[in-house]
C-alpha cells in the first residue's frame, strides 16, 4: 500500500525537522570564544547555642482585701480597689526567667495573650492577664527578664489561697 504524503504533512514534517535543527544549533561555550563566565561560591553554617530558660520565681501578688467592689492589684503592688495587707511577708513579685543562649543574638518571648483563671479551692475565680517584653539580646550569652500580671477581682471573692492553672512561656531565636 502506497502512502500518499499531502501538502499539509509535508510543511509538519519540514516544521519538526527546523525546530529540530534548531535545538541542535545552541551555541556551545567552548565554541562561543571565550564568552563565557565563571564564579566559586562556598557554604557555611553556624552552630548557635540551645536557647535555655529557667524560671527563678513565680509571679506574687501578695495578701490583699477586697471591698464588694471590682478591682485589681498588679504583682508590682499597683491596687484599685483593693488592699494590701501589710506584713513582712505580704511581698507582691513579677514572675522572673533566665534565658542562656548564644552571646549577641536576639531571641523572642511568648507569653499567653489570654486571661488566665486563678481560682481558689471552692472554684471562685478570678482573672489573671500576663504581659512583658516580647524581644530581647542576649549580651555575654544570658539575659534575665520578668513578665508582670494584673489580678481582676469582682470584689466578692471567698478569704484564701488562690492559683493558677500553670502557662508556658516560650522564648526562640530571632
Amino acid at each position: 500500500m502506497r502512502k500518499i504524503i499531502t501538502k499539509a504533512t509535508l510543511i509538519a514534517m519540514s516544521t519538526v525537522t527546523l525546530v529540530a535543527i534548531g535545538i541542535n544549533m545552541r551555541a556551545d561555550p567552548a565554541i562561543a570564544g571565550g564568552n563565557s563566565s565563571t564564579v566559586q561560591a562556598t557554604a557555611k553554617a553556624t552552630v548557635v547555642e540551645p536557647l535555655t530558660i529557667t524560671k527563678n520565681n513565680d509571679l506574687n501578688f501578695g495578701s490583699f482585701s477586697v471591698n464588694g467592689m471590682a478591682g485589681s492589684i498588679s504583682s508590682e503592688g499597683v491596687t484599685d480597689n483593693t488592699t494590701l495587707v501589710p506584713g513582712e511577708n505580704n511581698s507582691q513579685a513579677n514572675a522572673n526567667f533566665t534565658v542562656k543562649g548564644s552571646s549577641g543574638y536576639s531571641y523572642g518571648i511568648t507569653i499567653p495573650n489570654k486571661k488566665i483563671s486563678v481560682i481558689d479551692k471552692n472554684n471562685t475565680d478570678a482573672e489573671l492577664d500576663v504581659s512583658g517584653p516580647t524581644e530581647r539580646t542576649l549580651n555575654g550569652g544570658v539575659d534575665d527578664f520578668e513578665i508582670y500580671g494584673i489580678l481582676s477581682v469582682n470584689g466578692n471573692e471567698t478569704p484564701g489561697t488562690y492559683t493558677s492553672a500553670d502557662f508556658d512561656i516560650t522564648v526562640h531565636y530571632e
